[in-house]
């Protein structure tokens, strides 16, 4: 990958953009940076690089619900692309 542009964010990355936006009170933002930043991990499975993407599961964004959505998405691009994630909530979020 040296030399090129990466178009894709890790998911430390997604999630420190979420939080951002989350502590701003921006659902609608919240909701498109995750979005946004799951569909782009199949272009790391493209550079080959989906490890260097998705890496250890990041902390808590601090609400069970963005934490859910988050793993599930997770787990449901990774899937599609023939890898693994051992992403899931730290509780089930709708207790």
């Amino acid at each position: 990958m040296a030399g090129r542009a990466r178009h894709w964010d890790t998911v430390g990355e997604i999630v420190e953009a979420m939080r951002t936006s989350i502590h701003a009170g921006d659902q609608a933002n919240t909701f498109r940076i995750l979005c946004d930043g799951v569909n782009r991990l199949h272009w790391a499975a493209d550079d080959g690089c989906l490890s260097e993407a998705v890496g250890t599961p990041p902390a808590t964004l601090g609400d069970a619900r963005w934490d859910a959505l988050l793993a599930g998405s997770i787990r449901y691009r990774i899937g599609g692309q023939g890898g693994t994630a051992h992403y899931r909530a730290s509780r089930h979020p709708f207790t």
